[in-house]
């Protein structure tokens, strides 16, 4: 059985400095899919970057 740590995927620090620069917006649609394949998305007020190591960002959706 897998866990969450084995499904988190490799990011390089200056993709992801370089994406995490893009967010000026005020308002974010944030998109994925799920460990089935499954698309989803949300609306959130604020994006940001938490760390570099390991790459973390934080969300706020809109409610």
């Amino acid at each position: 059985m897998s866990t969450a740590q084995d499904r988190i995927p490799v990011v390089d620090a200056q993709p992801y400095k370089d994406a995490m620069a893009l967010f000026a917006a005020p308002v974010s649609v944030v998109t994925g899919r799920d460990a089935t394949g499954r698309r989803w998305g949300f609306t959130a007020s604020s994006v940001s970057s938490v760390s570099l190591d390991p790459p973390l960002g934080a969300v706020r959706p809109i409610m």
